[in-house]
């Protein structure tokens, strides 16, 4: 048998169901799990939260009971009307005398995270509790993904130029200076800001759910918030005694100031597509109030001021971006030159829910993304860090779970994944490392329940040197590639410590059952890992490449992880590392604007008709992103069960388009069809009205299908419950009698 197959029968042996929970795999590595030699006692559930992003859905389980620790919680999500369950992100569990930065936590749950997940739609969640004593159940809630927020298309449309006061946002009288706009500001506004040179400003108006604020500039470099050395914010969000929600900064550059943008209580804003430079902080939570949720910083290009080498152990204080609170999206921005370089980290209150993705972060003293002190289901994926002291920070994570995957690191001082402070309840999983030094390794501080799978990390000394022994918990580490270049010429000389524990080559690790489907790798197995002469020497992002090569050990070798492996694999064999092989390398940072049709809606007027009553349905199409240029077609079949009313189609193009939106094509014969150029008009409603002529109690899914021509097809849904009332309407009834 080749060493392929092997390693592939290995996996297929191995299908761990990691997403069943990490209670049931550790045993089977020898470590014996969470299990306490406690008196047992059953399980009892609790409450459940949920914190949903644009693609993902976390969960967390409030449990009493269950001290021996024996417990295991199952995800699973699906949308609704949909057969087949798919399984999440594996769980993890917290406990209230497991001890984080040597305090006890007191907390007791489980949770997890649904991850990849369309944004705008709801889903089910079905959550399973297991416990050999007793207790276990299941329960089944709802939850809705984020939708991004967009402009109001009934709002009124202002502009903005230089200036120092005055005007009234008119086209002949245009508000003149931000300052100015934003004095004047009410929810739905779209403030279009014209090319120039202009003061900093501070908005203490909201907007609103579906009304937002919008400061919209020409996104080419030409619109410029110029602090002149200011020591205070270039765009000031709110103030120390009050929130601020719902505003959007778009396409702007701010320059020479100390805060880029100061968002104070902020909750609900988007900043998107701007340029922040020559700054000390760039977006910056610095009130702690524990008020900010809901903050979403994408595709922006953010560089500071810290020098980079700072070789004498310094710590500076400016970040890139630095949020607080729940639920913040952090998505393909470039930053560059701070202390920390993103941070994502709670000053009080705990904190759940927040994504990390697509980044390029590079120059930072310190770390390139902090996740520390986040509570459950953070998640950072994606990122490229380079030229750091390390890369990823969880010192600590509060009970986890946290999920690390298909990251890039490379040329770092210190190590990978900073695990400090009694950090306890993380998952390290697809990312590849290289690096001078130890390829990983913990600098002698305590770290627990963590999981290790499928990475790819390289050294010039120890493969990994992992010094402390866990105190309580598990190190569950398997089916991950370790390197180095040091030559065994002694005894002094191996690959790995474990446990402060030294053992020469893979195999001898093995023998006490960690990484038992491990491999050995190289840095010739990657395309490009060159080192620079030191870590103190820059690599500049892009100039390496760290797929593997064709014919790689570490290709096909990794573990089939539920849910981590759903938009990556494709061939059902995942490689080891951050990568697959034969794939284009992704993109971090901004990305180049595109249409997006997310945002598009369908529903309906009444859930439960009768036969014979009529229904409207309402499409609503919303381009998100650029102007799409290539033509839409929009089909929707009536199915069995309903009869449209012919042309009863109506068409409302939100403000008008020049030129105008053409008509539906077809409105008749239960067949409705559009089709049209969603570039000036990114707005479109289209309702019509149906007859129920199903005389049974059934559910009837309408579905309309939009076809984007490059960037591919959307399809949404809306659901009726016919003949239903005789069903369903005593069920409601009784909810709510006492």
């Amino acid at each position: 048998m080749s060493v392929r197959s092997r390693l592939a029968s290995h996996k297929r042996a191995a299908l761990v169901g990691l997403a069943a929970c990490v209670a049931v795999m550790l045993p089977l590595l020898g470590i014996g799990g969470l299990s306490h030699a406690g008196t047992a006692s059953a399980i009892i559930a609790g409450q459940v939260r949920a914190d949903a992003t644009y693609q993902h859905i976390g969960v967390l389980w409030w449990i009493d009971g269950d001290t021996d620790l024996d417990s295991s919680m199952i995800l699973e999500f699906r949308r609704p009307g949909e057969v087949t369950w798919r399984p999440g992100a594996p769980a993890m569990r917290a406990y209230p005398t497991l001890r984080v930065q040597d305090d006890p936590l007191g907390l007791n749950y489980w949770a997890a995270s649904a991850m990849f997940l369309e944004s705008g739609q709801t889903y089910e969640l079905r959550l399973t509790l297991s416990d050999p004593d007793g207790g276990g159940t299941s329960r089944t809630i709802t939850a809705t993904t984020r939708s991004d927020i967009q402009p109001d298309p009934a709002g009124r449309r202002l502009h903005v130029v230089p200036g120092s006061g005055g005007g009234n946002g008119s086209v002949a009288n245009p508000f003149r200076g931000l300052q100015a706009a934003a004095d004047s500001a009410q929810p739905g506004d779209v403030l279009h800001v014209a090319a120039g040179t202009y003061s900093p400003f501070q908005i203490l108006t909201s907007g609103a759910s579906g009304r937002p604020i919008v400061f919209l500039g020409p996104g080419d470099g030409t619109a410029i918030v110029d602090g002149a050395g200011t020591g205070r914010g270039l765009v000031t969000l709110g103030e120390y005694d009050r929130s601020i929600g719902y505003i959007v900064i778009e396409g702007v550059t701010l320059q020479d100031g100390h805060w880029g943008v100061d968002a104070q209580h902020s909750h609900d804003i988007v900043l998107r597509r701007n340029v922040i430079r020559d700054v000390d902080d760039g977006v910056v939570n610095r009130r702690g109030s524990a008020l900010e949720y809901n903050q979403t910083i994408l595709d922006n290009a953010i560089e500071g001021r810290t020098p980079w080498p700072q070789t004498g152990g310094q710590i500076p204080s400016e970040r890139g971006i630095d949020l607080k609170g729940t639920g913040n999206v952090v998505g393909h921005n470039v930053v560059r030159y701070f202390g920390d370089c993103i941070s994502v980290q709670p000053s009080t209150g705990p904190s759940y829910g927040n994504d990390v993705f697509g980044n390029d972060v590079s120059y930072c003293v310190d770390d390139g993304i902090e996740i520390d002190y986040n509570q459950a289901n953070a998640r950072v994926w994606r990122n490229r860090a380079m030229n750091s002291r390390m890369a990823v920070s969880v010192q600590p994570i509060r009970g986890g779970p946290a999920y690390i995957f298909r990251n890039e690191f490379f040329n770092l001082e210190s190590v990978p994944i900073k695990m400090h402070n009694y950090t306890t309840g993380f998952f390290v999983v697809h990312n590849t490392g290289a690096k001078h030094g130890d390829g990983h390794g913990d600098n002698g501080a305590m770290w627990r329940n963590a999981v290790f799978r499928n990475n790819l990390f390289l050294g010039t000394r120890y493969a990994f040197e992992f010094t402390t022994l866990p105190d309580e918990g598990f190190r569950d580490f398997d089916y991950d590639a370790w390197g180095t270049t040091r030559a065994i010429g002694s005894p002094g000389d191996p690959y790995f410590k474990w446990n402060n524990v030294r053992y020469s080559r893979l195999p001898d690790l093995q023998a006490i059952g960690v990484e038992a489907h491990g491999v050995e790798a190289a840095f010739n197995h990657l395309v490009d890992a060159t080192l620079p002469a030191d870590w103190f020497v820059a690599a500049e992002p892009g100039s390496r490449d760290l797929r593997l090569i064709g014919g790689a050990p570490e290709i096909d070798a990794g573990a089939v992880l539920p849910n981590f492996n759903d938009p990556f694999v494709v061939d059902g064999q995942p490689d080891m590392g951050a990568f697959e092989s034969g794939q284009p390398p992704p993109a971090y940072g901004p990305r180049a604007a595109v249409a997006d049709l997310g945002p598009s809606t369908k529903q309906v007027s009444r859930p439960v008709p009768a036969r014979g009553e009529t229904v409207t349905y309402t499409i609503g199409l919303r381009n998100a992103g650029a102007p799409l240029t290539h033509t839409a077609y929009l089909t929707d079949a009536i199915p069995v069960g309903l009869q449209l009313t012919d042309f009863s189609c109506t068409l409302d193009a939100g403000g008008g388009s020049i030129p105008p939106v053409p008509p539906p094509t077809q409105c008749a014969s239960n067949l409705v069809t559009w089709q049209g150029v969603l570039s000036s008009t990114p707005a479109i409603t289209l309702a019509f009205a149906a007859t129920v002529t199903e005389t049974a109690t059934r559910l009837i899914t309408n579905t309309v299908r939009i076809d984007a021509g490059p960037i591919g097809s959307i399809e949404r849904s809306a659901i009726v419950v016919v003949n239903g009332r005789a069903v369903f309407l005593p069920l409601i009834l009784r909810a709510f009698t006492p």
